[in-house]
């Protein structure tokens, strides 16, 4: 017993300097190149990494704006982490159904992605939400915590902002409004 606790403690310090190196590496690079990208495609690499989580589960894209000119490695993460967190947080014995959109919102393009996971009381966490190594649910999955802290800054950082609404069990909606370069 105690060296299986000792293994999942020496797991989630792996996670977390995991994510205190992805941390700085994102803060690390200058200025990266901005490239039109192409949602469907960078949605289907996303997906192929999630293959064997996806076993029921319904994704649906609405793209009134398939091409964004953004940093791939930045709009890869945000899409990715958040596709991730809405597998992790899914409930149990409901199908899990996603929506990824976007559309043209004043001087910003707006990604949306949505949920009917577990959601998230946001009365009681909305300050923590957006805090690094700060998790919500802690016995569902394992991870770091700064997922949707490194989103909020590479939004930020980018010029746009992000805002989130939520049902507890219903589902989170994140609203990401990305500032083209």
């Amino acid at each position: 017993m105690f060296l299986d606790r000792f293994r999942d403690l020496a797991d989630q310090l792996n996670l977390t300097i995991k994510g205190v190196s992805d941390i700085l590496h994102l803060r690390n690079i200058d200025k990266p190149a901005a490239s039109t990208i192409n949602l469907n495609e960078c949605l289907d690499k996303i997906l192929l990494e999630f293959n064997n989580q996806l076993n029921q589960v319904t994704i649906k894209r609405n793209f009134e704006k398939p091409d964004i000119m953004y940093v791939e490695l930045y709009l890869y993460s945000i899409i990715k982490n958040l596709v991730s967190n809405s597998i992790k947080y899914c409930r149990e014995n409901i199908p899990l159904y996603i929506e990824i959109s976007t559309q043209l919102q004043h001087d910003y393009t707006l990604l949306s992605i949505s949920d009917n996971g577990m959601g998230i009381d946001l009365k009681k966490y909305r300050d923590k939400l957006f805090s690094p190594f700060h998790r919500l649910n802690t016995k569902k999955t394992k991870g770091t915590g700064i997922g949707l802290y490194m989103i909020k800054n590479i939004v930020e950082q980018s010029g746009g902002y992000i805002e989130v609404e939520s049902t507890p069990g219903e589902g989170t909606i994140f609203y990401c409004y990305l500032k083209e370069y």
